[in-house]
């Protein structure tokens, strides 16, 4: 189970939705990436964060419907954001 950082989650709404995952390398063979933050941003700019597991995998849970995007980092690496073209970019 991810580790859920900070206290913002807490002023999210309640909802019934989930995003899940894993987080892996883009090397030729894909490993997962361990204590990498996943971040979620809102329209109102919350940004509940959790952290993977050991398996690079994890949940946001109880979601309101609404749009967001999701970046990842971890340091030394480069930070992305979910189906952006070049790094850093929504």
């Amino acid at each position: 189970m991810p580790i859920f950082v900070g206290v913002r989650l807490a002023t999210l709404a309640v909802g019934t939705a989930t995003i899940a995952g894993s987080v892996v390398s883009d090397e030729v063979v894909p490993r997962p990436v361990r204590r990498a933050r996943v971040t979620l941003t809102t329209a109102d700019k919350l940004s509940p964060t959790v952290i993977t597991n050991d398996e690079g995998g994890f949940v946001f849970p109880r979601l309101p419907a609404g749009r967001y995007t999701l970046g990842v980092s971890k340091d030394a690496w480069v930070t992305m954001n979910y189906g952006a073209k070049r790094t850093e970019r929504p």
